[in-house]
Formats: structure tokens, C-alpha cells, sequence
């Protein structure tokens, strides 16, 4: 975020924004996903997430549901996984950001 207090490009700031820092070159590349391939991405938060009894989400909670579900679409995709995650934390608040990107090469 470009900000009056958070980051201005150009100056030296306390805490930059993860992955910014002087002298960064970027490394650009490119994969051609075939024809159906999903692509998905999340944050810890969604696995790091504990439920009342202390339990981690984890990821081979996450991936055991992808796997089972993989012939659905994106968007039921993410409500099966929605579904699952909000049921297994409950009345547990989000202890970090959740972010989950579903893509697929149609």
C-alpha cells in the first residue's frame, strides 16, 4: 500500500511492505496450465486457523478436501471448502488473514 505512513517509494521506511526492499529485482516467469488445471493459493491463516479444542486446520486437512472435491468447479470448490473450514473452527475468531484463490484454466 502506497500510504502517507506506511510506504512511500523512493524513501527508507520502518516497516516495508513483505517482499519490498532497495535493490529487489523481480523474477518473472511464466507456466502454461493445461486445459482444467486448477491453480490454488492461500494464506497460513487458513491452515494455521485452531478450532476450540486447539486443533489446527493443517494442510492435510486442506489438501484432503481439495483432492476429494477436484472435479468441481471453482466456485463449489471454494463453498465445499468454506463449508468444511467454518464448520471446523466453530465460534473461533480468525487468528490471521484468510485468503484463498481458486483458478482454473478453462
Amino acid at each position: 500500500m502506497v500510504g502517507k505512513t506506511l510506504f512511500r517509494p523512493g524513501k527508507r521506511a520502518a516497516n516495508p511492505p513483505l517482499g519490498v526492499s532497495p535493490g529487489l529485482t523481480p523474477l518473472v516467469s511464466a507456466y502454461q496450465f493445461s486445459r482444467g488445471a486448477c491453480t490454488i493459493m492461500f494464506t497460513d491463516g487458513v491452515v494455521d486457523q485452531r478450532n476450540r479444542d486447539g486443533a489446527e486446520y493443517s494442510e492435510p486437512r486442506l489438501w484432503k478436501i481439495l483432492k476429494t472435491n477436484s472435479g468441481l468447479s471453482p466456485q463449489a470448490l471454494k463453498e465445499t471448502l468454506l463449508a468444511d473450514f467454518e464448520s471446523f473452527r466453530g465460534d473461533q475468531p480468525p487468528a490471521d488473514d484468510l485468503t484463498l484463490l481458486i483458478l482454473k484454466n478453462c
